[in-house]
């Protein structure tokens, strides 16, 4: 928690770092059944991912390179285009696993809900679900 606290107000959203942090938390979270904690660090490790994937695609269409613009080099080059594709692809691959833990935490935050006493309406839950 103290990263997460250190890195909000220095780093930008679409930031790698914040939404690993996020991940990270989110998982300590998870393991220690605390779900609703554990979705909320979901979604905004989530929404940085989207940051990024935004940022970056939005770099490739440009071509021109958002950190590299002080430096007086904004321009991408061929290599640098070829890094961001490939993070691009890795970031769009990480994004339906966190999607998943999040499913994954509301189907069990709807099973939890259930009443326990009567059995017909456990059955009739999962029989809605298939």
């Amino acid at each position: 928690m103290k990263a997460m606290t250190t890195l909000q107000p220095i780093v930008p959203i679409s930031d790698r770092s914040l939404a690993e942090c996020c991940y990270k938390i989110a998982i300590a979270h998870e393991y220690d059944s605390e779900e609703a904690q554990a979705l909320r660090y979901y979604a905004m490790a989530g929404a940085s991912l989207m940051s990024r994937i935004k940022l970056l695609s939005d770099t490739l269409s440009t071509r021109e390179h958002p950190l590299d613009k002080g430096k007086g080099k904004g321009k991408l080059t061929e290599d640098s285009s070829e890094g961001i594709k490939a993070e691009l692809e890795e970031l769009k691959a990480l994004k339906p696993e966190i999607d998943e833990k999040v499913g994954d935490l509301y189907r069990l935050a709807a099973i939890m809900l259930i009443p326990t006493s009567d059995q017909g309406d456990q059955d009739s839950y999962y029989a809605a679900e298939d």
